[in-house]
């Protein structure tokens, strides 16, 4: 799985130079993919999807519906489900 990620970071920023990091608005992701299974990225994937942006000034935007909001603390669960997070 490492290094399919780490692949697909090395595809993602081949594409950010090929096509100049001027020509690209945003990458929007899904945090938790649930129309294909649940499929929950690793830890460190949003930390270096992150740094990617960063480096070639492209927005992040990250779609939070399908995973909503738990807070298992306090035992709360918000809804965020018409939320998109921009960062």
């Amino acid at each position: 799985m490492e290094n399919a990620i780490a692949n697909a970071f090395h595809i993602f920023e081949e594409i950010i130079q090929m096509e100049g990091p001027n020509t690209i608005a945003a990458i929007l992701v899904e945090g938790i993919t649930g129309s294909n299974g649940l499929l929950v990225p690793p830890d460190d994937y949003y930390p270096k999807l992150r740094a990617l942006c960063d480096k070639y000034g492209v927005l992040l935007i990250d779609d939070e519906v399908m995973s909503d909001l738990a807070e298992p603390e306090n035992g709360s669960l918000r809804n965020i489900s018409a939320f998109v997070r921009i960062s």
